[in-house]
């Protein structure tokens, strides 16, 4: 009898304790619940649990989130609702290098106060016309993906300072550019792009701009209306010439149009005062005009590769006062050296770089009061990405 009490006993204990944990598992939840509108910043970044099966649920209860990272994740969809829920309040979203990412939501513009959304290396194919309603964004990051055009509307978002397109399977950019009164940087190297639209000259704040690996074969004449240019990438295109009108960058300091088909060099160049970065490698240049002697400021120049160029004023480069690093074919050293030796007698070079073939040659130019001295460096690239030009860096 006793023992039937006690096994009574232990099966309404068991059945207690279950009922308890019920309600506790219920308590915390509505605990947790409770606490979400207090969370300001969500970091899943990496997390494992993330996958087609399991997306991030109840996103929409956290109605103070600013940040958001959903990045490395095997995530397929941005849930409609979580934007909806988020769209007060998010400044930044995070989700790169989610591989199964492959669209984003239509109503991914409801996101009306985020200032900062990365989506490099995911899968995306277009982007949705509403990302327009996206008014507070400053900077949109969308490289390494598979994105095949742009919507016009991309002009709306009047607070843009950053545009990152890199390395997609664009054959054009949208006129509607030209309505990005803000945007400072434009990143779109390695695309199918032919052309530049001539609606970027209204791009007044424009200060770096990256169109290595294309296909453009001219450059539209108002490039010069932007002002505040400070970096053109422009190598490994189909580039015949450069703008007559080129001069007009007063505050460029980095060109670089290395591997195109240039046959000649504008002698506005010479009014590039700020210029420390002329690189003009593997083209088809004859000759380089005397004018460059005016580019006071030039640091870095790169002539090699150029099989028809004949005449080179190496008496007016040797007496640039910023020069320090000259890269020549073969057949140019003894040249460039004599005319050093004729105009600059207290300046020397020193061999830094030799190609494997031997046949280009990279030259520190050294004055005498800087032998001792450590050689200064010469910046390769200004972007936070790798360089885009390691086959001109293995010279």
């Amino acid at each position: 009898h006793a023992s039937s009490s006690s096994s009574s006993s232990s099966s309404s204990n068991s059945v207690v304790d279950k009922h308890l944990a019920s309600i506790s598992r219920d308590l915390m939840k509505r605990f947790i619940i409770g606490l979400c509108p207090l969370l300001d910043r969500l970091d899943l970044d990496s997390c494992s649990q993330l996958s087609h099966r399991h997306h991030p649920r109840g996103l929409e209860l956290l109605h103070n989130l600013r940040y958001l990272a959903l990045s490395n994740t095997g995530i397929t969809a941005l849930p409609s609702s979580a934007i909806k829920g988020l769209g007060g309040k998010l400044e930044r979203l995070e989700v790169m290098h989610c591989e199964e990412l492959r669209a984003l939501p239509e109503n991914i513009g409801q996101l009306q106060a985020l200032r900062v959304l990365n989506l490099d290396a995911c899968q995306l194919t277009s982007i949705p016309d509403s990302v327009s309603g996206m008014k507070s964004l400053q900077q949109l990051a969308l490289g390494y993906n598979r994105i095949q055009s742009l919507p016009e509307t991309i002009g709306e978002m009047k607070s843009l300072e950053l545009l990152e397109v890199q390395q997609n399977r664009l054959q054009s950019l949208p006129k509607s550019l030209g309505k990005l009164s803000q945007l400072k940087i434009l990143w779109a190297s390695e695309n199918k792009l032919r052309s530049l639209p001539s609606e970027v000259g209204k791009l007044g704040l424009l200060t770096d701009v990256d169109l290595q690996q294309n296909q453009i074969s001219s450059l539209p004449t108002d490039i010069i209306s932007l002002t505040s240019l400070e970096s053109l990438q422009i190598s490994k295109n189909n580039l015949r010439s450069l703008p007559k009108n080129i001069g007009g960058l007063k505050k460029l300091k980095y060109l670089r149009a290395v591997k195109n088909q240039l046959v000649d060099v504008p002698a506005t160049i010479a009014e590039l005062q700020h210029l420390e970065t002329l690189w003009l490698s593997e083209n088809l240049l004859e000759s380089v005009p005397t004018h460059i002697a005016s580019l006071k400021r030039l640091r870095n120049l790169r002539l090699c590769s150029n099989s028809s160029l004949k005449r080179v004023p190496f008496d007016s480069i040797a007496q640039l006062p910023s020069l320090r690093e000259i890269t020549l074919d073969e057949p140019h050293h003894s040249e460039f050296a004599d005319a050093l030796r004729r105009t600059e007698p207290l300046k020397t070079i020193e061999k830094t770089a030799e190609s494997s073939s031997g046949g280009r040659l990279r030259l520190l130019v050294l004055s005498e009061d800087s032998k001792d001295a450590k050689t200064p460096e010469i910046p390769t690239d200004i972007h936070m990405h790798a360089s885009y030009e390691a086959g001109d860096h293995a010279e």
